[in-house]
């Protein structure tokens, strides 16, 4: 909705402008919260090749594809009606549908071009994201899981963390490459745009980086619960029983959450290139590495910090509940109503229509898909 805001003389002025136009961010903390919950509920039970992965792939894709399909028809419907064509090509409009059109086709055709991209988008254009951003991490996190276990097995959890500083230092790297060698995203190659954001191997990246972050933080509470210590934590342990007065461990947690989720905020409140003040290609994957510190240290002890008590927050949790069908049916409903900005009144009317889309057709629905698949799982053993 950042994105769709009103236009006021001095948007990005201010701190705060800044922070409220920078919308894409969003995308980002998904894809790695994304890859943190899928862990943090799976823990290290693998994924084994049988009817366990397509249930979990059912409950991974069965409401978001629900979602995607009918959000994404209404919104090509009211583009078609509106103008009396879709300003694309058929077969642009199937590979959207498909999912496959960040990958095959780009929504950006003159790639010599440093003006801007061009706007042959897909219907309901954030649609880009489930295609681009998240459908393959979905499908690899099985891959991942078996690596990440194999890995922790055989050489501890110092091997997971450094497995997600590699992922994380390999999706910013192209950014800060290209940035070092021309000192500005303009005039310098491809549209920064392209390189940042819609290059979809990088969410991949983004998305290893939240599954890694919280395995290694599985793997130390694990540790710690069965008791292990290390030489080098026996001796600062007998440091610290040595002291008057030693601060729990869960109060430090708490703080370093705190810190890691205002380091976000900061992040997005600064303008690091003169590329464009409401995108700003050095930050789309940077944000990746304060975000799972922020979500491992709010779930690793008792306290979750200021920052995450505040979103943990029944009223937060219910909204969360429609985060994904806000997200998807935004853009759909500003086009049937033929909303040109986002205003107070048209968001209410997208989170009312957002709860009653979940509440009466996404959840009852794929509750019942859920149920013949398991019966007709079960029917074929």
């Amino acid at each position: 909705m950042g994105h769709l805001a009103p236009e006021q003389n001095g948007l990005l002025d201010t701190f705060f402008n800044v922070l409220l136009s920078r919308g894409h961010v969003a995308v980002t903390f998904f894809v790695v919260m994304s890859g943190f919950v899928m862990q943090l509920a799976n823990g290290s039970r693998p994924v084994k090749c049988d009817r366990s992965l397509v249930l979990f792939y059912a409950k991974r894709f069965d409401r978001i594809l629900l979602t995607f399909f009918l959000s994404t028809l209404v919104d090509f419907l009211a583009q078609y009606f509106k103008d009396g064509k879709y300003p694309v090509s058929g077969g642009y409009v199937a590979l959207c549908f498909t999912m496959l059109a960040p990958w095959v086709t780009p929504r950006w055709y003159n790639l010599g071009s440093l003006s801007q991209p061009a706007l042959a988008n897909c219907p309901n254009d954030p649609s880009w994201a489930i295609g681009g951003a998240f459908l393959v991490p979905w499908l690899l996190y099985p891959l991942m899981h078996r690596l990440l276990g194999s890995a922790h097995k055989r050489y501890g959890w110092p091997v997971l963390l450094a497995l997600c500083a590699i992922a994380y230092l390999f999706a910013i790297l192209p950014d800060v490459v290209f940035y070092a060698q021309h000192g500005t995203f303009v005039g310098a190659g491809l549209h920064p745009v392209i390189i940042s954001y819609f290059f979809p191997p990088r969410w991949i990246l983004d998305f290893f980086v939240g599954v890694s972050g919280c395995f290694t933080m599985q793997a130390l509470l694990d540790e710690a619960t069965r008791g292990e210590r290390s030489p080098l934590q026996k001796q600062l342990q007998k440091q610290l029983q040595q002291q008057r007065y030693v601060v729990p461990t869960h109060y430090w947690l708490s703080v370093g959450a705190d810190l890691s989720f205002v380091a976000v905020l900061v992040l997005m409140g600064v303008k690091f290139t003169s590329f464009d003040e409401s995108f700003d290609p050095l930050f789309v994957h940077v944000s990746a590495l304060p975000i799972v510190v922020f979500l491992a240290l709010s779930s690793a002890g008792p306290r979750k910090g200021i920052f995450g008590t505040f979103f943990a927050h029944p009223a937060f949790v219910a909204l969360g509940r429609y985060a994904f069908a806000v997200y998807l049916w935004t853009v759909p409903l500003k086009d049937v109503l033929q909303e040109s900005k986002v205003a107070l009144v048209f968001m209410i009317v997208v989170f009312i229509w957002s709860g009653l889309y979940t509440h009466f057709i996404e959840e009852p629905v794929s509750n019942w898909l859920r149920a013949r698949l398991k019966a007709w799982l079960d029917a074929s053993r």
